[in-house]
């Protein structure tokens, strides 16, 4: 359930329009890119100089899928996605606030980045707030089987969404990423979740001979 496609369809409409808005009209210095060197708009679009003054640019592949997926993107009130640049639609921000489960009334924020070979090489997740869970490690590097050896070009950024919000509300505890936690979930689900709620108040967690404290408050 994802509150996504205005904001998705206006960051779309932005990306179109940076990477066609000097398509005709008086010929600029290659420099008017800006000043961060960036040539042909934010989206890093290939131009040249052609006969008339006429340029000639090619949109890449990634972006023309992008823009595909964020206008497909819908859904409810459990996630809601961002762009920080609405020109650049291969890093956006995803929070997610779990209606169910152990992390139920906090909200999560996630970066999305995706590569440059997307959809052939599945985008990186980062969650940026330190969390207790069995596949996200106090770095917020995520453990999602479709951002790995289960990801198909067929998958968009709708499926990776979903992933997210099925991870915060059924955690995997048979492929983790924190082992320490996943075990903890594993051998004591009663003593997991008083964990987890204690974290997300920004308690200290102690399991298995270990003391993992700077959890932030987020109910």
């Amino acid at each position: 359930m994802i509150n996504l496609k205005a904001k998705a369809k206006k960051a779309a409409e932005a990306a179109a329009a940076s990477s066609s808005s000097s398509s005709s009209g008086e010929t600029k210095n290659d420099n008017s890119a800006g000043s961060d060197g960036k040539i042909g708009g934010l989206l890093g679009v290939q131009s040249k100089r052609g006969g008339g003054g006429k340029r000639s640019k090619r949109v890449p592949a990634v972006v023309l899928r992008l823009q595909k997926d964020v206008q497909e993107l819908d859904g409810g009130d459990v996630a809601k996605v961002t762009f920080p640049d609405a020109s650049n639609l291969k890093v956006m921000n995803c929070s997610i606030a779990p209606t169910d489960g152990f992390w139920q009334g906090a909200t999560f924020n996630f970066t999305i980045d995706v590569p440059d070979d997307y959809p052939h090489k599945a985008p990186t997740c980062t969650l940026k707030e330190k969390i207790y869970h069995p596949n996200i490690d106090l770095e917020g590097n995520v453990c999602l089987n479709i951002l790995r050896a289960d990801w198909k070009p067929v998958l968009d950024i709708n499926a990776v969404i979903y992933g997210l919000i099925f991870l915060m509300n059924s955690p995997n505890g048979d492929d983790p990423l924190n082992h320490d936690a996943a075990r903890h979930f594993r051998e004591n689900p009663t003593s997991f979740k008083e964990s987890v709620r204690g974290s997300l108040r920004g308690g200290t967690v102690r399991f298995g001979g270990k003391t993992v404290s700077g959890f932030p408050r987020l109910v």
